[in-house]
């Protein structure tokens, strides 16, 4: 994954919700451009987004994570 773009949302008392825009290449295709809908847990002990569409599981992409942590920063 090449993270594009994060944008903080809005945060409720379970979970902090951004906008994520990144690039995604396949096995045998070109990249792929998505922009998802993510939101960070509140009360895990571990750095993860899950996908609000519920695709894709949990993702520990550690520059999605930060770049999300600082976008949160940011608006406090």
């Amino acid at each position: 994954m090449k993270l594009i773009k994060v944008e903080y949302l809005e945060e409720s008392s379970e979970a902090i919700f951004f906008d994520v825009m990144f690039e995604k290449k396949g096995f045998f295709t070109m990249p792929k451009i998505y922009n998802k809908r993510c939101f960070m847990e509140k009360t895990g002990t571990k750095s993860y987004f899950k996908f609000s569409d519920n695709t894709g599981g949990y993702n520990f992409d550690s520059s999605i994570v930060q770049e999300m942590i600082l976008q949160y920063e940011k608006r406090k």
